[in-house]
Order: C-alpha cells, then structure tokens, then sequence
C-alpha cells in the first residue's frame, strides 16, 4: 500500500474515534509530516521529532513572551518516545526554568472534572449527593 493511501486510511479510521479533529486538518499534518520526513531520511526519529517540536516551541515561546507567562512544561508520550518541553522563566526576575520546575495548575483541571464527573453521574456510578468516603474509602477526611 503506498504512503498516500496508508495516510487515507490512517485519517478515516482516526475520524471514528476522534470525530472533533477535522478530516482536511489531519491529512494536512500527516502530509507535513510526510514532507519533513522525506526531506529528513538521514536523521533519526529523534531529530525528526526535534524538527516538528521546533516551529511548536517557537509559537509558545511567542505566547509565553506576548502574555507575559513565565514559564511552561508540557510533555507527551508517543509509542516509546518520551517528549518533555520546557522553556522560560520561573518568575519575573529572569530566573531560568528548571526542567523538573513544579507549577501550581489552578482552575485548569475544574472543567475537566466536571466533564468526567457529568459522564460518570450520567452513567449511574454515583449522584450529586454522594460522599466522596463512600465512593473511594482513601479519602477519609
């Protein structure tokens, strides 16, 4: 099967099960990456990933320094390959990040939460009433 036809069926197969990401949006990404990948057949997949990291850190870089963010962590698990990106400034003062830097992660988990707890109260494993000790007897207190 050539590569175009594998890409045709990786996105039909991938638009099942993640019907939000656009059809058009995913086969553009996989032919860039086809694209880099041709253009890289004597590099590793390390550096191919290094590659396509590359144009990504330099948007959040942009979006770290337009708002102000002193600093990010992300990372991500792809088959075997472990990717940790960090970058910036712990505070104000330019103190550099530290790759295993801790940030406190405020109200981004709320919603999600929300979401999972909606879809669990939906799905009958427990009501809005419910205590938490009753559910999972680790939280005691």
């Amino acid at each position: 099967m050539g590569i175009d036809k594998l890409i045709d069926k990786f996105v039909n197969e991938y638009n099942k099960i993640a019907p939000f990401a656009k059809k058009e949006e995913v086969q553009l990404f996989l032919l860039n990456m086809k694209e880099l990948i041709v253009k890289n057949k004597d590099k590793t997949i390390e550096e191919i990933i290094d590659l396509m990291l590359e144009e990504n850190i330099k948007e959040i870089d942009d979006i770290r320094n337009k708002y102000g963010i002193p600093g990010y962590t992300i990372g991500m698990k792809v088959g075997n390959i472990k990717i940790k990106l960090y970058g910036g400034y712990l505070n104000y003062l330019g103190d550099e990040m530290d790759e295993n830097a801790l940030f406190d992660i405020a109200s981004m988990t709320k919603f999600y939460t929300q979401v999972i707890c909606y879809n669990l109260m939906k799905d009958g494993y427990f009501k809005y009433h419910d205590k938490i000790t009753d559910l999972d007897n680790r939280f005691i207190n």
